[in-house]
């Protein structure tokens, strides 16, 4: 994949996060998929494959991913 091609797939896992598909990264996945974080934190290091990065690295920002995605509708019910 190209970049260009990689950017357009990001761009769209991001406005379908954002429009309450939170499913979107992990359904555009390959198996063999890996996640590559610098630096010295503590989710530093590569992450792989898929069912790795799905259990041990977004299990963890999962509940807040489900949060702010509520306060989004509630807001946007509220107007």
């Amino acid at each position: 994949m190209s970049a260009i091609e990689n950017k357009k797939l990001l761009e769209h896992i991001f406005e379908q996060m954002a429009a309450g598909n939170t499913s979107s990264l992990s359904d555009a996945m390959a198996d063999e998929f890996r996640w590559v974080f610098p630096g010295g934190w503590s989710w530093s290091g590569t992450w792989a494959p898929k069912a790795v990065v799905l259990k041990e690295l977004l299990r963890a920002a999962d509940g807040p991913v489900h949060r702010i995605s509520r306060c989004r509708r509630l807001r946007h019910r509220r107007g």
